[in-house]
């Protein structure tokens, strides 16, 4: 196998395997070979290796696994950083230096901007607040958004701080078959391998970053996280099986404030209480569940609201500005504002 489909072939491995990693959890793909080796590799594989560590050490490789992980997923380090400015540093020395004397003056200045952006993005986010919740900031960001009793319930303790494209889109010209057309391909790359080799990871590495920004654009969209949406995806399969119910929320309930904050920012209230029961049947009276009239069962997503769905504009203007008010949207229905599935 020549080295030109070996770096191929390692290319399109390790896009895959992101690709596995980054969606083999949505909903979407519950039931296909991605989830399934999504489950093999992140469930599966690693808890046949923990039986066996406790077999062998007693568990001691396996926490501290567990420490090492929960330091690289959510504590503050430079590895992720540096990993990704060397994939930049070495991807711009092996293509620039060769293509800026073929590039025209208009090009370069496009180079030099899209160089920049990219470390300023990445200063930006390094020195950015990432949103820890510490007893200080707690009841600030306690006072963002409301509970909706659908996703998330008031009352529940965080253990972690103790808080509450086209399929061919390159054409080729005319007069040409196909095949005169790749081979051109072929002999561009093999003539400058750092060119090339710097141009086909970009080719095949791009049908990930645009999936991964479009599928954020969708969840902007419908007014969710990746997390709400797992979330969702479970209701939907309860409502299926005849498990959750609803009532109604009374607008001039009482909070209880220990658990739940009095005002928040968002310009809507709870109107709904969604529930699931073990055994199919209504919540009984004496489980005291908040809400007001008789449960109704629920068999459809479209018949739930999503509380936090303001429409696309001001879900993607709550990313990008502190604190925003939403207009003057406090007077209008929540039916409006129905998530459509």
């Amino acid at each position: 196998m020549s080295p030109l489909k070996k770096l191929i072939l390692l290319i399109l491995f390790i896009s895959f395997m992101v690709f596995v990693a980054f969606f083999g959890r949505i909903p979407a793909l519950r039931r296909t070979p991605i989830a399934a080796l999504h489950r093999l590799i992140w469930i599966h594989i690693p808890n046949v290796i923990a039986r066996v560590d406790q077999v062998l050490t007693g568990g001691r490789i396996s926490r501290y696994l567990s420490r090492f992980s929960n330091m690289m997923l959510h504590e503050r380090h430079w590895t992720v950083v540096i990993f990704f400015m060397l994939i930049m540093v070495v991807g711009e020395y092996m293509f620039i230096p060769q293509a800026w004397p073929k590039i025209g003056s208009f090009t370069k200045l496009i180079v030099v901007v899209t160089v920049f952006l990219p470390y300023l993005f990445l200063y930006l986010a390094c020195a950015a607040d990432p949103g820890y919740i510490t007893p200080e900031n707690h009841a600030y960001y306690m006072s963002l958004y409301p509970y909706d009793h659908t996703l998330f319930h008031p009352g529940h303790m965080c253990l972690r701080v103790q808080r509450y494209t086209p399929g061919w889109s390159v054409w080729k010209p005319r007069g040409m078959t196909v095949s005169q057309y790749l081979a051109g391909w072929g002999w561009g790359i093999q003539d400058n391998v750092n060119m090339g080799a710097s141009s086909l990871l970009a080719a095949l590495t791009s049908p990930l970053v645009w999936g991964l920004l479009l599928y954020t654009l969708y969840l902007v969209y419908c007014g969710t996280t990746t997390n709400e949406t797992l979330k969702w995806s479970d209701w939907k399969e309860d409502m299926r099986d005849g498990f959750a119910f609803r009532r109604s929320m009374p607008a001039n309930r009482q909070k209880n404030e220990r658990v739940e904050p009095r005002f928040t920012r968002w310009p809507v209230e709870v109107q709904q209480v969604i529930v699931t029961t073990q055994d199919g049947q209504p919540p009984k009276d004496e489980l005291r569940y908040p809400g007001e009239g008789e449960w109704d069962r629920v068999w459809n997503l479209s018949d739930v609201e999503n509380l936090y769905d303001m429409g696309l504009w001001d879900n993607l203007v709550d990313i990008f500005v502190r604190d925003y008010g939403f207009g003057n949207k406090n007077d209008e229905p929540n039916a409006e504002r129905r998530r459509r599935r």
